[in-house]
């Protein structure tokens, strides 16, 4: 049985309310990221983040400890309890190891900032190896390494990760340095706003990014495409 007639005239409605939905899922999420709630309003917030709802908006959910397939059976959620996850979260630490040989290895040695700063990087470098798949499963061999450990020569893909983090050092080292000017200014003319340091709010939402699923590709197979050649099409016989 071979069908006939003009193919079906694609619809642009449907894309175009894909791509609205899209717009406003993410300026709820962003709006929930962005809050730095305290007191009762925090308690609020992590009642928030805890619904279902961001299971299919924020990577698969909100510190989900089971492995989880998308509705399309394309995609699965790590959980953040994997041993992956865990090392990044040692990552974090500013004398993590790991972290330390791979600025050796991009020749990193002087740098400012202090600890904190250092650990607001490291908690970037490590949300972007927990949210890169194919970074992720290349820290699988680090896992069992001790903390004292020389680490093998890393990828570039890795390197190109750590220096993007490192592109933040300066823009934070400036923010907080108006962040100080801004604070001293205010406590002269006693006003007492609620002003954070930039660079631990980049540490608490990247430690954020941590605790959400990290989502995986999964390789389906190939499936034998029947209709590019009309002699193997099968036909009913009447």
């Amino acid at each position: 049985v071979v069908a006939k007639g003009p193919p079906d005239t694609p619809l642009p409605w449907p894309n175009d309310l894909e791509i609205c939905l899209a717009l406003v899922l993410a300026c709820l999420s962003s709006h929930v990221i962005s809050e730095t709630p305290s007191g009762a309003a925090k308690k609020y917030s992590a009642d928030i983040i805890s619904l279902d709802l961001w299971e299919t908006l924020l990577r698969g959910g909100y510190k989900t400890t089971r492995f989880q397939r998308s509705l399309s059976d394309h995609y699965t959620a790590t959980p953040v309890e994997s041993a992956i996850n865990m090392f990044l979260q040692r990552v974090v630490s500013p004398n993590n190891a790991f972290a330390n040989q791979c600025r050796e290895q991009l020749g990193l040695k002087r740098l400012i900032g202090g600890d904190s700063m250092k650990e607001a990087i490291n908690a970037v470098f490590a949300a972007l190896l927990w949210h890169t798949q194919e970074l992720r499963e290349e820290c699988r061999r680090f896992v069992d390494l001790n903390e004292s450990a020389v680490f093998p020569r890393f990828s570039d893909q890795l390197l190109d990760a750590m220096t993007t983090a490192e592109v933040l050092r300066p823009v934070l080292l400036e923010q907080r340095q108006k962040h100080k000017i801004k604070k001293e200014e205010e406590e002269s003319n006693n006003e007492n706003e609620a002003t954070r340091d930039p660079v631990d709010v980049v540490l608490e939402k990247s430690i954020f990014l941590l605790q959400l699923s990290g989502l995986s590709k999964v390789e389906r197979p190939q499936q034998t495409d029947w209709t590019s050649s009309r002699g193997s099409r099968p036909r009913l016989k009447r």
